[in-house]
């Protein structure tokens, strides 16, 4: 696992199917994903050089709870400082994580049907309908943005049919990245609508 877990995944936002059965081909798939998906997003957003020394204090992949000798600047990345609420955060007993999103949205995309040897399939189990997923995705996706950039580099009318703009309080973490960290061509990324575009 790479700074989050399975046990970010127990919402029932993110449900992911069968993932606490003994031997369960989810938590495999789910444990790729996070490793792939979370360095990767991190080595969008960061140095190469800061890439590696953020990794000289992770313990087996996971950011730990004593952060002594951890410098300043990756605490407050992880655990948050002022407006910024930090990659991962801790309510209670509730975990959540903009990293979560996004790695709960490309395990939405992988899993809308899945290759046989006939071509592309897609499950359709006995007892139940087929429903369109598109909009759970584009809601984890747009989720994952509002955390990830400014409203000014956003969608414009995303933003006010949500009105966003008017309860958030919370700084973006490319914001953070820019006050905090050394400038880089950081990607931004587009609002989905409803039809999935």
């Amino acid at each position: 696992m790479y700074i989050i877990n399975d046990t970010y995944f127990q919402s029932p936002k993110y449900v992911i199917p069968n993932l606490e059965e003994s031997d369960s081909k989810a938590f495999a798939e789910l444990e790729r994903l996070i490793d792939n998906t979370c360095r990767l997003f991190l080595q969008t957003i960061l140095t190469d050089a800061e890439i590696v020394d953020f990794e000289t204090h992770l313990v087996a992949g996971m950011f730990p709870i004593v952060t002594t000798g951890i410098p300043e600047k990756w605490i407050d990345l992880v655990n948050g400082k002022d407006d910024w609420k930090g990659l991962i955060q801790t309510n209670g007993t509730a975990k959540t994580s903009l990293l979560v999103d996004l790695v709960y949205y490309n395990w939405l995309v992988e899993n809308v049907s899945y290759m046989t040897g006939f071509g592309d399939a897609k499950a359709n189990p006995k007892g139940a309908d087929n429903v369109n997923p598109t909009q759970r995705i584009v809601n984890t996706w747009n989720d994952f943005l509002f955390l990830y950039q400014d409203f000014s580099t956003s969608n414009y009318l995303y933003n006010v049919i949500n009105s966003q703009e008017t309860f958030s309080n919370s700084q973006s973490l490319i914001s953070f990245l820019k006050l905090n960290f050394v400038e880089k061509n950081r990607p931004i990324y587009e609002y989905k609508n409803q039809l999935g575009l």
